[in-house]
């Protein structure tokens, strides 16, 4: 009766329907739905109609604006994940399980004067325990269908409801839904509200997953059948959900001390990094303050080759620099990118960790990175500083200049 409700403007996303009836008495609150029943024994002329209304129905279900934006949104939400996780061939439907859901209200008590009389006529006209029945099944039939993976209109069963996975099944969904117990269409509507509840595609997928192993492999069902495994799926369902969760949570705090660890590692890699940096860097001061001591020296000793002996170690001075430069700094960045990449690619693969909960474990190594970066540049800076000095004097050497310097070789 679904699509009839849709082809009819019955209800749907964003209205309340409000139905009144005149042969019946009583009131059944919902949401989203309210049935008003107005037959009393006093409706006899249109003057007590009113009265009829507040005899018949009674105390009306409070629903501010807030409470139904509230209750918009969430069955708004629930037709995006239906709609992102199922598949309906040919059937438009706004309407949720939720839509459907009215509670019976009793009368107002009778009058003193004449009171019971008119209470007995009202019984004998009949109350809304039908409508109420009716509107359950068709609730089940639409959270039946809300379960389901598939689902498409056959001319012959009405619709047809087809659940996927490990044991293929197909329900029945016939337009009367006469064949729909009580207790199976509550089951069904149970299983639907739990996995719908909030909007989670992994709880959606545990219900069905359920669901789906208690029902007889490649039958076709009737809600009936349905139901009776819907009971049982509910229970396997919750219990799955708890393994997931304790699961998840172990796997959740596993990957983030796994992830301070990898930060903390590559951290403490870095900071050896700019250590080595600058000990070399020392090192390499102290080697270029001996080779001047040592070409003074041998200039004392022998003043007649001190220009050639200069010459020679302007240029090793000069080569030794640049290959650190073309090569042991380069090979050091590159492994600090490698690093640096292996990193991010690690922490990116832990997707059950947040973006912004990535970046706060990785705030360690921000600093890390800065701290190489500003140390590598000055390294390099200095080691340029060195070369080209290295160079200048080496090409010094061969001009009228160089002469000058070493006044010995002239004599």
């Amino acid at each position: 009766a679904a699509p009839e409700w849709e082809r009819r403007g019955l209800g749907g996303a964003e209205a309340r329907l409000c139905v009144a009836l005149c042969d019946a008495a009583g009131y059944l609150a919902g949401p989203a739905l309210e049935v008003i029943g107005v037959a009393s024994a006093s409706s006899a002329s249109l003057a007590a109609a009113d009265g009829a209304v507040k005899d018949a129905v009674g105390e009306w279900l409070p629903m501010s604006r807030a409470a139904w934006r509230r209750f918009a949104e969430r069955a708004a939400t629930e037709r995006r994940l239906r709609a992102a996780e199922s598949a309906w061939s040919g059937v438009p439907l706004t309407l949720t399980p939720d839509h459907l859901r009215v509670v019976p209200r009793e009368p107002r008590a009778a009058s003193a004067q004449g009171g019971q009389d008119d209470a007995e006529r009202v019984g004998e006209v009949g109350g809304l325990g039908r409508i109420a029945a009716r509107l359950q099944t068709l609730r089940a039939q639409v959270a039946a269908c809300a379960l389901a993976s598939h689902v498409e209109r056959s001319e012959q069963a009405g619709m047809l409801a087809r659940f996927a996975g490990a044991r293929p099944a197909v329900a029945q969904v016939a337009a009367s839904g006469d064949e729909l117990t009580d207790t199976s269409a509550q089951a069904i509507i149970a299983l639907a509200e739990w996995a719908y509840r909030g909007a989670s595609p992994d709880t959606l997928a545990i219900a069905r997953q359920a669901l789906a192993e208690m029902l007889p492999a490649g039958a076709m069902l009737t809600l009936t059948q349905l139901g009776d495994a819907a009971g049982p799926a509910l229970d396997a369902a919750r219990a799955n959900l708890a393994i997931y969760l304790r699961k998840a949570t172990k796997r959740y705090f596993q990957l983030r001390a796994t992830a301070q660890q990898t930060v903390n590692g590559f951290a403490e890699a870095t900071r050896t990094a700019v250590a080595s940096l600058t000990s070399d860097v020392t090192d390499n001061l102290f080697r270029t303050v001996g080779l001047i001591v040592g070409v003074l020296i041998a200039w004392l000793i022998q003043p007649s080759a001190s220009l050639t002996l200069v010459k020679i170690a302007a240029a090793l001075y000069t080569a030794y620099v640049v290959f650190i430069m073309l090569y042991l700094l380069r090979a050091r960045q590159a492994r600090y990118r490698m690093e640096r990449n292996g990193l991010d690619d690690t922490l990116t693969a832990m997707s059950e960790l947040t973006p912004t909960e990535r970046e706060r474990i990785r705030k360690p190594a921000r600093a890390a990175e800065a701290h190489f970066e500003r140390y590598y540049r000055l390294t390099r800076a200095m080691y340029l500083v060195l070369a080209v000095a290295g160079g200048l004097f080496f090409l010094l050497m061969f001009t009228p200049l160089g002469q000058a310097i070493t006044p010995h070789v002239a004599r």
